[in-house]
Parts: C-alpha cells; sequence; structure tokens
C-alpha cells in the first residue's frame, strides 16, 4: 500500500506557485468538465485555496493537465 499526504500552502499576499508535477498527485480532486483557455482539454486537478485568507475564502485552483495553465476561481 502506498500512502500520499501533500500540503498545498501559501502566504498571504504571495503569488501563488504550482509545480508542474501537480497534474500526476493523485490525492487532488480531477474534473473531466474543465474548459482551459489554452488547450482544448477538459481535464483538470484542482483544490480548495485555505479559508484563513479572507480574500481567497471558498476559491479554488485549477490546472490543466494537458498544458499545466493554472486558474484560480471563485471569489474575487
Amino acid at each position: 500500500m502506498c500512502v500520499y499526504r501533500r500540503d498545498v500552502s501559501y502566504t498571504y499576499r504571495e503569488k501563488i506557485s504550482v509545480r508542474p508535477d501537480v497534474i500526476h498527485d493523485p490525492t487532488l480532486s480531477r474534473t473531466f468538465d474543465y474548459h482551459c483557455v489554452n488547450c482544448p482539454n477538459t481535464e483538470a486537478v484542482f483544490w480548495q485555496l485555505p479559508e484563513s485568507h479572507q480574500e481567497d475564502a471558498l476559491a479554488l485552483m485549477f490546472v490543466c493537465t494537458g498544458c499545466g495553465t493554472a486558474r484560480k476561481e471563485g471569489k474575487q
């Protein structure tokens, strides 16, 4: 058996950096109904940003599995 844990965090007011290998992370949720702005791919991994940051509360970070483009959606 393999157990894997990935903690994604960032400091307030800093740019969110996304590692290119995050699309292979088996612990992240996947959606197959995603519309990438850079390619015709429809699959993406996503996670919710920490609620401790009031400006980004309930925002989701999506990363396209085709081209690796990251996009934050939700509360603006």
